[in-house]
């Protein structure tokens, strides 16, 4: 009766049942109402520290096995929170990245393709970790706010001007988290003066967002990163390879999924970037 009354997860009264019950329980909050690990906002309430997580903080390349639900997702989850311990770049830099099928509409993407996809995704991040913590960006000089700028204007899924509308209008970093679909959870979502500076001196630094081939996008975002903002290491977390039917049930197509970026490692490696790699399959080799 219960789990039928948890997938009722848009109708008033049975959620107001479920949570009476829960609350007479103990809980403060629903735990079941989100199956998404990424999309909980409570899940950093409740995870429990393994040594899964110890293994892959340890900086090697992992790859980690498990099949559907079996923490994948939530792990992932974990270790992108746990990138944003402190206030200074002297942790990795996390860049979650879910290859984009449907976009791709095929499952057997070339190099191009997937640096397209990551730079995009590690210009998001960048952005939502400026907005946390402006004092990246305002303590840079002018030439270096204008790469930042550049990397903005050429790798950003929409115009630039739209997500600092978005943060001057809300004074909310975590509207702005929401849309970029990065899963952190914010302690904290109060607008500062820093935030209101940080918005207008970005839209004031000039910048160029010029036709480049992707492998030039991605170096700048890697340039930016380590030369610019000096972040420690960036570390590349891949999930969701096996979002299609296709990658789910053969491995040999999972595997040509990542070869283009699994040849990229050797080079990688000189560039400080560190790939952490989620997959569904046990016994896979690569």
């Amino acid at each position: 009766m219960v789990e039928n009354e948890f997938s009722f997860a848009g109708h008033d009264r049975h959620n107001q049942a479920v949570d009476a019950w829960l609350e007479s329980l103990g809980f403060k909050f629903n735990p079941f109402l989100i199956l998404d690990a990424s999309a909980d906002p409570n899940l950093v309430r409740y995870m429990v520290q393994n040594s899964a997580f110890d293994i892959v903080w340890g900086g090697d390349h992992t790859f980690v096995f498990e099949p559907p639900g079996g923490g994948k997702s939530a792990l992932r989850v974990r270790t992108i929170n746990a990138c944003y311990q402190t206030q200074e770049p002297n942790q990795p830099f996390p860049i979650s990245y879910l290859p984009p099928y449907l976009q791709w509409r095929h499952t057997h993407p070339g190099l191009e393709e997937h640096l397209t996809a990551l730079t995009r995704s590690g210009a998001s991040q960048l952005l939502l970790s400026l907005a946390l913590r402006p004092h990246w960006f305002l303590r840079l000089d002018s030439e270096e706010r204008r790469a930042v700028r550049s990397l903005f204007a050429c790798c950003l899924a929409a115009p630039l001007a739209s997500y600092l509308t978005d943060l001057r209008q809300t004074g909310d970093v975590e509207f702005l988290r929401r849309r970029l679909k990065i899963p952190l959870f914010l302690s904290s979502n109060d607008a500062d003066q820093a935030l209101v500076d940080f918005c207008d001196c970005l839209a004031e630094t000039p910048g160029s967002g010029t036709a480049q081939r992707p492998y030039e996008h991605w170096r700048l975002l890697v340039d930016v990163l380590t030369d610019v903002i000096q972040v420690e290491s960036i570390w590349l977390m891949v999930d969701g390879i096996d979002a299609t039917e296709a990658t789910a049930t053969d491995p040999a197509v999972a595997i040509g999924v990542m070869q283009p970026l699994m040849e990229q490692l050797a080079d990688w490696e000189q560039l400080k970037c560190i790939r952490v790699v989620h997959r569904k399959y046990r016994n896979l080799s690569v």
